[in-house]
């Protein structure tokens, strides 16, 4: 599972491997994606921000193109700014700055068959 926690307490977990779409109003661009509505009454969240894609054990972010961007929080306090439309590798933990609202990106484990990764 990939469990989504926004810094407004929402908590979103989605099973693996996962395509998610988050934003305001998110569209689906493939019919088997996720998406993820992200409160935001300030409205710093783009309809479609940002795109989470899992698979294969490892995660990535993309911006979609959105207004006010997408960036990568580091425990050091480094900001990384994800390009839009360029696929950024995400450790788990990481925290994302979409608009005024962050979550953290974390995989959770359960109980695959030993050798098998999510």
């Amino acid at each position: 599972m990939l469990l989504l926690i926004f810094d407004t307490g929402q908590r979103e977990q989605v099973p693996l491997p996962a395509v998610i779409n988050l934003g305001r109003k998110p569209a689906a661009t493939e019919p088997t994606d996720h998406v993820i509505s992200v409160s935001d009454p300030e409205g710093t969240v783009s309809k479609t921000h940002v795109r989470l894609e899992h698979s294969r054990g490892r995660t990535w972010v993309t911006d979609q193109g959105s207004t006010n961007g997408t960036e990568l929080l580091e425990d050091d306090g480094e900001v990384i700014k994800v390009p839009a439309g360029q696929r950024a590798e995400v450790t788990d933990g990481v925290r994302v700055r979409i608009g005024n609202r962050t979550f953290t990106i974390s995989v959770l484990v359960t109980g695959a068959p030993q050798g098998v990764q999510a």
